[in-house]
This record gives structure tokens, sequence and C-alpha cells, in this order.
């Protein structure tokens, strides 16, 4: 289901969607892009994540 809300209506949808999701291309820009490390949260966020959870790694280069 899908949902398009506006101030003026909302409408309902059914939708398809793909059981197996591709990531989009990415450029040789982005691959190489210098990263500061880690991907990190905010503190409101961190607090509410569960115990023993790790974020996934960022993209190889």
């Amino acid at each position: 289901m899908a949902w398009n809300i506006s101030k003026d209506r909302i409408v309902q949808r059914e939708v398809v969607s793909a059981e197996r999701v591709q990531a989009p291309p990415t450029t040789m820009e982005y691959k190489t892009a210098k990263r500061s490390g880690q991907a990190s949260y905010s503190k409101y966020i961190d607090d509410g994540k569960w115990e023993g959870y790790t974020p996934p790694p960022l993209p190889e280069r």
C-alpha cells in the first residue's frame, strides 16, 4: 500500500514492488572518495538502538 497525503486529500493505492532490489549504480568518484571512517549517529538515535547493534561498514574503495 502507498499513501499520498496532502492538505486537501489522502489517496491510498496498491503498489507492486520488487522483492529483490539492487543498489543504484555508483561512480568511481564515489567509490574512491575520502571517508572519515566509521559512520556515526546522533546521541538520540544511538540511545534508541538495540544492544549489540553494529552499523554496516562503509563501501569498499
